[in-house]
């Protein structure tokens, strides 16, 4: 499974999701880093493989290349996108291409740990073994039922080091009601619809709607993931190595 994730440190998403790959008997191949789109047809073309690890706009500009091209691998038929926010027409354009997204949601905070998506591609089925998670009112922090819109709220009570307890995200989600579609006993997060803004004071707050396009005026190579928790409204970028 090729990953073209950025960042190659130790404890980094991609190196740690080349260890997870292996101990459950997939084999993991770590693009070069950089790796532009014609180069890394090229790997998943050589390596015959049916399945890649990307950032969404990584996957964006490897469609850029047409599908239809000769050096096209076409065993590719599915993608974990993380890092960035999956828009509609990326997913259309996948799927045009014969390859199915599955999107995962986490964040630096949480060790990267969150969510993924499921063939029913209604939301994030969560890691709540490790990682529980509340939705709440951003205003009075009294939690929601399910189905309700809130703020996304995780604790991290298998860390050993620095656990979060009932750490604020921003984001503005709610978990769905009901069993999912797949038969998961799971429960699921649904999309992310923005990030909560503050305006003025703790007792107004506004959503700014998740950024739909990602930004063309640098290589897909060297993008970086949108920001995806606290940190954000600082300096409104992930700090994904």
């Amino acid at each position: 499974m090729p990953i073209l994730l950025p960042g190659r440190r130790e404890h980094g998403a991609a190196p740690l999701l080349a260890r997870a790959l292996a101990e459950i008997g997939v084999r993991p191949v770590l693009a070069p880093q950089p790796c532009p789109p014609e180069e890394a047809v090229r790997l998943i073309a050589e390596e015959g493989v049916t399945y890649l690890a990307a950032l969404p706009s990584q996957l964006r500009a490897l469609l850029e290349l047409s599908p239809a091209a000769p050096a096209w691998p076409p065993a590719l038929d599915r993608a974990l996108l993380s890092g960035e926010p999956v828009d509609d027409g990326l997913r259309h354009a996948a799927a045009k291409a014969g390859i199915e997204i599955f999107a995962h949601y986490g964040l630096t905070e949480t060790c990267f740990g969150g969510g993924v998506e499921c063939g029913a591609h209604q939301g994030y089925h969560l890691r709540e073994a490790d990682l529980p998670v509340e939705v709440i009112d951003p205003l009075s922090g009294g939690s929601l039922a399910d189905g309700l819109e809130g703020e996304v709220m995780v604790s991290t009570l298998a860390r050993r080091g620095r656990p979060l307890l009932r750490y604020r995200t921003g984001d503005m989600g709610r978990m769905l009601p009901g069993p999912c579609a797949c038969g998961s006993p799971l429960r699921t997060l649904g999309p992310v619809a923005g990030r909560i803004v503050t305006d003025g004071g703790p007792s107004r707050c506004s959503l700014r709607k998740r950024e739909q396009r990602t930004r063309h005026d640098r290589p897909a190579q060297d993008a970086r993931p949108l920001a995806f928790g606290r940190q954000a409204r600082r300096i409104g970028h992930h700090r994904h190595p």
